[in-house]
């Protein structure tokens, strides 16, 4: 067997602690090996996501007929460079929550304290490198052809703040507010904090409109100034930031080091207090018990980030509509809607991944799997009707047609289907030991975009040959009640 130095074995455990949660749902896969290798074969592929999008928006500014300018390819290298790092370490947060066996194993060698920290350190750092040498070679590479080192800049600034804000993250997970309301508000600010890096996404039909020279009095600013990367003044700002970040990080990561391995108590279930228990109250309905209970674990998880973020996203989306004339909303109806939709969905999805902390005594409880997803799909309920009902209202004020977003308040089926299809990716996933195999999760994600769209789509398709508006939307209503009855019902066999 080959030999593994101590902090190789460090990043292996965080990856089973962290990407795996084999620690925190007590089932442990079929073979761990395997389940670390497609761990390390998913950085792989998101370093070569990540990288093409650099290289691809970097190509853009070479080609003038695109009318791609310098400032929105900066701001868009940054967003994805940062993106990438950030989104690799969010599952360290499962290891916040984790058992704290590294802690209690290094604290039985001779290791001091200051050791200790360098290797959980170094242990952090492998679970991003590939990402951070993809990324950055891809960047050194298309500065060079091009001659354009706001490149370099733009990745070195995304991945210096992407890894300080995730630190910064892991850090204030750990406030004990003297008032819950006062921590839910920490923690939910707290988890956030990543999602700094989706603004240049959410604005690129903005950025690309903008160039160097009407910001020029903001080169300063960070990640302004990396766009400036190739004159003297921004290149030089530009390394100032960098570093600056870089040493926070630097000062960071032996705090959160310890804190990663100390293992405090799972999120999902609190400490059994009489403080905590006082607040435990459970209701008569199971339902809106389960859904107290994700909440809570909402406000002390990380992950709280996956609920927090389509919410900015739909904001942004409602503004942009606001901003838009009668007749562009009536054009972009059915894209919005779309994107509204599949966003709906990305809430009740987090509190199936909370969950997965707690599936080993969540499985004690006398509760069936349809009774479990129930919360989920109520949360969906609401969150689906908030979000296409807010459109719907937008297009009224703007005195767009409703006609178009019909189909969306009355398509909840298809949406709702999704609740029973993640709920069957939550067992097979806990069936795999908490880490099923990338071809698995790719199929999985496929099937569920699937089976969101194809009520619309029986619509869309009987309207394109002319079927009748009423009768299009009957068959969209059959259609979506009928994959949503057929996941439910293969749900209710892994009883």
């Amino acid at each position: 067997m080959k030999k593994v130095s101590l902090e190789d074995a460090l990043a292996r455990e965080l990856l089973v602690v962290g990407y795996i949660a084999a620690r925190q749902t007590g089932f442990r896969p079929s073979n761990l090996r395997r389940s670390i290798r497609n761990v390390k074969f998913t950085k792989i592929i998101y370093t070569v996501i990540f990288s093409f999008y650099i290289a691809l928006f970097s190509l853009f500014t070479s080609f003038k007929q695109i009318g791609f300018g310098v400032f929105a390819a900066s701001m868009l290298i940054f967003a994805m460079s940062g993106l990438s790092v950030s989104s690799m370490m969010t599952p360290l947060s499962y290891a916040i929550y984790g058992s704290n066996n590294i802690r209690d194993f290094l604290l039985s060698t001779s290791l001091d304290a200051e050791q200790i920290h360098r290797l959980v350190g170094k242990a952090i750092f492998k679970t991003v490198d590939y990402i951070i040498y993809g990324t950055f070679g891809v960047s050194l590479i298309m500065s060079i052809i091009f001659k354009e080192f706001y490149i370099l800049f733009s990745v070195a600034m995304g991945l210096s703040l992407g890894m300080l804000l995730q630190l910064a993250a892991l850090e204030l997970s750990y406030i004990r507010s003297k008032s819950m309301a006062s921590s839910v508000a920490t923690r939910s600010a707290v988890s956030l904090l990543p999602i700094v890096f989706l603004i240049p996404i959410f604005l690129s039909g903005t950025l690309y409109r903008l160039n160097l020279s009407s910001i020029s009095s903001f080169y300063f600013i960070p990640p302004l100034s990396a766009a400036f990367g190739n004159s003297l003044h921004g290149a030089i700002t530009s390394f100032f930031w960098i570093a600056v970040f870089g040493y926070g990080v630097y000062r960071l990561i032996p705090d959160v080091s310890w804190k990663l391995i100390s293992g405090p108590p799972s999120a999902f279930f609190p400490i059994l207090t009489k403080k905590v228990s006082n607040r435990w109250k459970i209701t008569s309905s199971k339902t809106l018990a389960l859904l107290r209970a994700d909440f809570q674990a909402a406000s002390r998880s990380l992950l709280g980030a996956l609920i927090g973020g389509p919410l900015i996203v739909f904001l942004v989306i409602l503004m942009n509509g606001a901003a838009s004339s009668a007749s562009s909303l009536s054009v972009l109806s059915f894209t919005l809607g779309i994107e509204m939709a599949y966003l709906s969905i990305m809430i009740p999805y987090a509190f199936y991944a909370m969950e997965m902390r707690g599936a080993s005594a969540l499985r004690m409880l006398p509760l069936s799997k349809v009774k479990i997803a129930l919360p989920k799909l109520l949360l969906l309920l609401i969150t689906y009707f908030l979000y296409e009902g807010s459109l719907t209202v937008v297009m009224l004020i703007k005195h767009a047609s409703i006609l178009n977003m019909l189909p969306f308040l009355l398509g909840f089926f298809g949406p709702a289907a999704s609740i029973p299809m993640t709920g069957i990716i939550f067992e097979e996933t806990l069936k795999s030991g908490g880490s099923p195999t990338v071809t698995l999760s790719i199929a999985f994600f496929l099937i569920s975009a699937i089976i969101v769209a194809v009520p619309y789509t029986v619509y869309f398709i009987m309207t394109l040959f002319r079927m009748g508006y009423f009768e299009s939307l009957l068959a969209m209503i059959v259609t979506g009640a009928l994959e949503f009855s057929i996941l439910m019902f293969i749900l209710s066999l892994y009883d």
